[in-house]
């Protein structure tokens, strides 16, 4: 990606492997205790801003085959009980 310097991509790369590897809740505790860095370096890196929109379009059009399709995903919406529409006595 453009604009991000070698630091910030290091910990971005080594964080997505943590993310990756961690089984269960994941805190900053459990990153340093995992990780490379420490408490405090992680809260420091993640208040800054990243833009994963644009990491993910740039991720997409350049390991991707040119044909995409957008997928929504509803699952938190509820499924039953009077705020459902079409679901009721018929």
């Amino acid at each position: 990606m453009v604009g991000l310097n070698k630091c910030r991509k290091d910990f971005f790369i080594s964080t997505m492997n943590l993310f990756l590897s961690i089984k269960g809740r994941i805190n900053f505790l459990q990153l340093e205790r995992f990780g490379t860095c420490d408490e405090q370096s992680f809260r420091n890196q993640f208040e800054k801003p990243f833009d994963f929109l644009k990491f993910n379009k740039e991720l997409v059009l350049e390991h991707g085959s040119g044909h995409y399709t957008i997928a929504f995903d509803p699952s938190y919406i509820s499924k039953s009980g009077k705020s459902t529409p079409g679901v009721g006595w018929f």
